[in-house]
Order: structure tokens, then sequence, then C-alpha cells
């Protein structure tokens, strides 16, 4: 009877802290999700800008090159 009281009392704890485990790794994440989120909205209008620069630059190297 003891050991089965041990038993369940250790899987009990293992069951806990699992769910602290599962818990921190969901806002770990959110964490992360917002981040890339944040880093996207940032580097979008750089990004366009080179894009632009670049057609703009080909289209030069066009009309130069006829």
């Amino acid at each position: 009877m003891l050991v089965v009281a041990v038993l369940l009392a250790i899987g009990l704890a293992s069951l806990g802290l699992l769910a602290v485990l599962i818990i921190a790794l969901v806002r770990h994440v959110k964490l992360l999700a917002s981040s890339l989120r944040r880093f996207q909205d940032e580097v979008r209008p750089i990004l366009e800008e080179i894009q632009q620069d670049s057609e703009s630059a080909q289209d030069k190297m066009q009309r130069m090159s006829r």
C-alpha cells in the first residue's frame, strides 16, 4: 500500500511539473511569435526600399545598354 502511495505521489508531482513546463513553453512561443511580428514590421519597409532601389538600378542599366 505504501508503494502505491509513493508511486502516486511521484506521478502527481511529475504531472504537475509537466504542466508547469507546458505553460512555460506556450508563453515562450507566444513571446517568440510577437517578436517575429515586430521584426517583420520593422524590416518590411527596409526590404521594400531595397527592392525599389534594385528595380531602379535595373532600369538604369537597361537604358544605358541600349
